[in-house]
């Protein structure tokens, strides 16, 4: 290639790059949404979080691998300092992203296909830009740091191919060069592992087919990942000294829930791994259900046929010229990476599963698709053009050979870019089906909300309400819907959502239930909250929040009270501060200690009389044991509260043959020869998911079957391998169904029923056969009421069941708020004599306990609902508005129902913070083929935190119905059942169960403390403190921020306070236990920023010499 025509494409790339920039910027507002946030609102603060090891919203967090953004963050806030608008900088972000991939994909294609012209290497260009996995997992699911990576990934392979194709160790220090410019794309541990994995895959390709240079090769690949480790140190450091951390381990095991990651990954393999679509680039959701037509467009037969003609010319060329190495290189690639993202779904899913549920590390995979579907368009972009330049210079003569050309480009750079040209890639829709552009204007109420926040002194934090998850909209002009932003609004610590952090999620779980409680200002000391904003300006309904009237309505009532003042306000946002008892300092020390294992702080504070005028600090029971702390009071609440009726006793005096007969029939066992086959027809036979309950009473049969060969196996002494695989496969069963019975069980009707029995005799078998799977399965039982832990009597009443972890033996008074008459009580499944009037002291030795009470419905169940006598019917919907307690509420619904016509109906409840078309609960009810008998139904739902009324009523259920519409596609349709019929004896009641906790006192504590702290803040990762304790008895230095071990006190003489003297307490925060008294100062410090600095400097210098050391070796090759 010469290098006019090399720069006359390059001008090309360029144009078409800036003609694509000017169209998304044309109206000079920022793009942001989804799960990337408004970093470029506010690009400063972005770079001021990311520059230390410890990121300062909210509670705090680790940086971690995320630091990686900060020389990106940095350089662009720069431009933001000199008065650049961030639409501009964004842009030129953008701008960057396009050039490099499209420069790179364009090298790359000519590297490794120098013979192809540059008509078809420009297509290749086209194809990675404008391909179905670019579009929604690069563009429209705008996370900054896909788009570098997708950058950056054929820039990485095309210099690491340079390095083997000339034998020259110069590569190796340019990709480690250009590693650090592109940092911001791998702050991603799975981003690493897909690129070192390409290379690594690169590397051994050609190991395989260039023997002779084999030892450059090695050499070559070490080198390469020596200088990346050496040049990315900074960041590197910082991943590792968080893995190796304690705190690692309460992240990953919140994360690495092997039913958890496993149903997601099945499910997400389900929905996304379809080959026809995954062939196609294709997120088979997004392009299959979205309410938006030109989506749809891209399922019509003649862009499928244009989709399926791409991908033809790509398998076309691997089949036809795999002898090639280049075509073989990325053939392999393209096979592969279609296998690994299909995830779990057929062929050989089962080996994806056995891989998944024992590598821990594979479940960072979980959603395959994003992750290793960068791969794809990779391969298949520098084969399609190839393939393409081979197939018409075989085939067709000159005229036809245009023709093709012609309809390529038009088809990619057209048909299939449509979405890029028109902005789509940046839009969403929203709940009623309307295209939302991501464009954002940010309201100026915010900068002066956040200059006000910022002109204060001190350290504090402020929360917002109303409270929820990590997604928002904002009902701005300019509206924003995405992950919430205040981090970057605001530089002032805040709590505004609720995400997965361990600690941060318990706390926020807890307070976010309050928000329309006046319990609510309880959080405020312990979390160094000052101030409350509220804000105004949300669309509540689109995300199911408290609507902001209501919270102003209950800010008010405080108000009035004289507990908060609102103290500033600016457009849609209001300011509150609490009055000054319910702020208490970031740091603070105490001898007041109750120790629990209550995570909601608003019911401790009951406890103490004092609050909050006297500060005090919660800890977990364990912890003060360990640190042989007294605590004025041990409250220990239950792990888990139960209704549960026992009118039969558990059928453990069933015979086997009575319990096999309840359980589907299994003749062959596994091991058998006919075994597999009859997997086969287990498959064969599977009810369609359209008929959900039959599916289900299906799939429920599949699992008793593998229950019965567990426990014939077992019975049989089988080979101990083949018994473990069985009960591997009853687990994998299990794992899969977990949640459609977790959701049936909450309701009665025949198939809960069903279910029930089930896999009680599921235990029972596995009990009798001493499988562990009974030791599986007992827990989730108890939990799901079906089981207790302890056998109970057989009642008329229900019983309710507290379950308790007793964490060392004594003696504990019994704390209950209210009791039914003549009530019984029992503690594992033992009746006690004794009355209980309030409180009662029991004996409990370690370990878990379980305490029942009989209750009666006029104890538990409120009722707010009554009716007699109903007719239903589709032409005829009741609905009754209903009031809701400021907190989450339980309702329990029943009622007796019969159809003259008709298979069902919905009951549905929909509260005033619900979207119309998505109600908080919604059941269906189904004659089950007795559509003219009575039958009786009942069902539980909780209402939402923030809501205040809702309706209950009755609505048309419906039944999806599917046709086959030419050979690859299905078209299904929601199709309405009508109904008609009557409703008699429907009760919605409130239940209420009975609080109980237990208690033991200790010893009596002064109410206050004299002890004092004084600090000074250096960075958020060290404070200077001076304290000045009064007392010779050990007290708790309290500081406000999240419990991390890494957080390290020292004294002036450079002594440290041990390890573990520091404990987690209120939930979240770090305490120290101080004994030393008199006046000292001390060294808080996050110690991992200590590694950072060191870090830095290696890096810094190592790039630098990296640069002079590439610059002196070219001048000289020059020379």
């Amino acid at each position: 290639m010469s290098k006019l025509s090399f720069y006359k494409h390059l001008f090309v790339i360029f144009i078409l790059a800036l003609v694509l920039i000017l169209s998304w910027f044309r109206s000079g507002y920022i793009l942001g949404s989804a799960e990337g946030g408004l970093p470029f609102n506010n690009l400063q603060n972005h770079a001021n979080i990311m520059k230390h090891a410890w990121a300062y919203p909210a509670f705090g967090n680790p940086t971690s691998i995320s630091i990686a953004t900060y020389p990106t963050y940095f350089i662009l806030s720069l431009l933001e300092k000199i008065g650049i608008p961030g639409f501009i900088i964004e842009s030129f972000f953008f701008l960057t992203v396009l050039m490099v991939a499209g420069v790179s994909m364009y090298l790359l294609t000519y590297e490794f296909f120098p013979k192809t012209k540059e008509m078809y290497i420009f297509l290749a260009v086209l194809l990675y830009w404008f391909n179905p996995f670019s579009w929604v997992s690069v563009w429209n699911r705008a996370l900054y740091n896909f788009m570098v990576f997708w950058a950056y990934l054929p820039l990485a392979l095309l210099l690491f191919y340079k390095g083997i194709k000339v034998k020259d160790f110069r590569y190796a220090l340019i990709i480690a060069l250009s590693s650090v410019l592109f940092s911001f794309g791998l702050a991603s541990v799975v981003f690493n592992l897909v690129l070192w994995g390409l290379l690594l895959y690169t590397t051994l390709f050609f190991l395989f087919f260039d023997k002779k240079d084999r030892v450059f090769l090695i050499k070559y690949f070490l080198l390469t990942f020596l200088l990346f480790c050496v040049f990315n140190f900074w960041w590197i450091s910082q991943l590792f000294s968080f893995v190796a951390s304690p705190i690692s381990n309460v992240v990953f095991s919140s994360f690495v829930s092997s039913v958890g990651n496993l149903e997601t990954f099945s499910a997400l393999s389900k929905d996304l791994g379809v080959l026809v679509y995954l062939t196609r680039f294709m997120h088979r959701t997004f392009f299959t259900e979205a309410p938006i037509f030109w989506i749809r467009l891209f399922n019509s037969p003649l862009i499928v046929l244009g989709q399926f003609l791409l991908t033809g010319v790509v398998f076309l060329t691997i089949t036809m010229r795999r002898s090639l190495k280049p075509v073989l290189f990325f053939g392999t690639i393209f096979v592969i990476s279609i296998f690994l993202t299909k995830g779990n779904a057929e062929p050989l899913g089962e080996l994806f599963n056995y891989a998944f549920s024992r590598v821990y590390a594979l479940q960072v995979f979980r959603n395959p698709f994003e992750k290793i579907g960068f791969l794809i368009p990779l391969a298949a972009s520098p084969l399609f053009a190839y393939g393409l330049f081979e197939i018409n210079n075989r085939v067709l003569d000159i005229r036809r050979q245009k023709l093709v050309i012609v309809i390529s480009y038009i088809f990619i750079g057209g048909i299939m870019a449509f979405p890029f040209w028109k902005g789509f890639v940046f839009s969403y829709w929203d709940n009623e089906g309307k295209i939302k552009s991501y464009e954002v204007k940010v309201p100026d109420y915010y900068r002066d909300v956040d200059t006000w926040f910022s002109d204060k002194t001190g350290d504090f934090r402020f929360i917002s309400l109303p409270l929820q998850d990590e997604g928002i909209t904002y009902d701005w002009e300019i509206p924003y819907s995405g992950i919430e932003p205040s981090s970057t609004l605001f530089k002032t610590s805040n709590i505004s959502f609720n995400t997965t952090i361990p600690f941060f999620n318990t706390f926020v779980n807890a307070l976010s239930k309050y928000q329309l409680d006046e319990r609510m200002l309880n959080f405020f000391p312990f979390s160094n909250s000052k101030y409350l904003v509220l804000r105004k300006d949300i669309d509540y309904q689109a995300r199911r929040m408290a609507n902001p009237e209501t919270v102003r309505e209950k800010l008010q009532d405080l108000v009035a009270k004289k507990l908060i003042n609102r103290v500033y306000e600016s457009g849609k946002l209001e300011v509150y501060e609490v009055e000054k008892n319910w702020f208490w300092p970031k740091f603070y020390i105490t001898g007041n200690i109750y120790s629990t294992n209550e995570a909601d702080l608003a019911k401790i504070y009951e406890l103490e009389q004092d609050f909050p005028e006297n500060n005090f600090v919660t800890l977990g029971i364990v912890e003060g044991n360990k640190l042989g702390l007294e605590s004025e009071k041990t409250i220990i609440s239950p792990d888990e509260v139960l209704l549960q009726k026992v009118d039969t006793p558990t059928p453990k005096d069933l015979s086997e043959e009575d319990i096999l007969s309840r359980l589907f029939h299994v003749e062959h066992l596994p091991g058998q020869p006919i075994y597999p086959l009859v997997r086969i027809k287990e498959k064969l036979e599977e009810v369609s998911r359209s008929d959900y309950y039959g599916w289900l009473i299906y799939r429920n049969g599949i699992l008793g079957k593998r229950a019965v060969e567990v426990y014939k196996l077992r019975n049989k002494r089988a080979n101990e391998m083949l018994i473990l695989n069985t009960e591997e496969n009853y687990k994998k069963e299990f794992e899969k169904l977990t949640r459609e019975i977790t959701s049936m069980l909450t309701q009665s009707s025949p198939i809960s029923s069903l279910l029930r029995d089930s896999l009680l005799y599921h235990w029972i078998l596995f009990d009798r056969a001493d499988s562990p799977l009974s030791e599986l399965l007992e827990p989730i039982l108890s939990k799901w009421g079906i089981k207790p832990k302890f056998e109970l009597p057989v009642s008329d009443k229900d019983y309710v069941i507290y379950s308790f972890t007793i964490p060392y033996p004594g003696k504990f008074s019994l704390v209950l708020d209210k009791l039914s008459e003549d009530y019984k009580f029992l503690v594992d499944g033992k009746l006690i004599d004794q009355p209980v009037l309030g409180r009662q002291n029991i004996d409990l030795n370690e370990g878990e306990h379980e305490i029942a009470i009989t209750t009666d419905e006029r104890t538990i169940l409120t009722p707010i609902l009554v009716k007699e006598t109903e007719g239903i019917s589709n032409r005829d919907l009741k609905n009754w508005k209903i009031d809701i307690p400021d907190m989450p509420t339980t309702f329990k619904v029943e009622f007796d129902y019969r159809l003259t016509s008709g298979e069902g109906f919905e009951t549905q409840f929909t509260q005033n913070i619900d979207w119309k078309y998505a109600p908080v609960y919604s059941r269906g009810v189904f004659t089950y083929g007795h559509g003219s008998d009575w039958r009786h139904w009942e069902s539980e739902f909780t209402s939402t935190a923030g809501a205040d009324t809702g309706l209950f009523g009755f609505s048309v259920t419906s039944k999806k119905e599917c046709e086959k519409v030419w050979l690859i596609k299905e078209r299904c349709l929601n199709k309405k059942i009508d109904f008609q019929g009557e409703i008699k004896n429907l009760t919605l009641s409130k239940l209420s169960l009975p609080g109980l906790h237990l208690e033991k006192e200790n010893a009596k504590f002064n109410t206050s403390s004299d002890s004092i702290v004084i600090w000074n803040k250096i960075n958020p990762t060290m404070y200077n403190l001076k304290v000045n304790k009064k007392t010779d008895k050990p007290e708790l230095l309290v500081f406000s921020e999240l419990y991390n071990p890494q957080w390290e006190i020292s004294f002036d003489n450079h002594s440290e306070i041990p390890d573990e003297k520091h404990i987690l307490v209120n939930d979240y925060a770090n305490g120290w236990l101080i004994e030393k008294p008199g006046e000292y100062e001390l060294t808080l410090e996050f110690t991992p920023e200590r590694l950072l600095d060191k870090a830095k400097n290696i890096s810094f210098w190592s790039t630098f010499a990296g640069v002079f050391l590439l610059g002196m070796i070219t001048w000289r090759r020059k020379k």
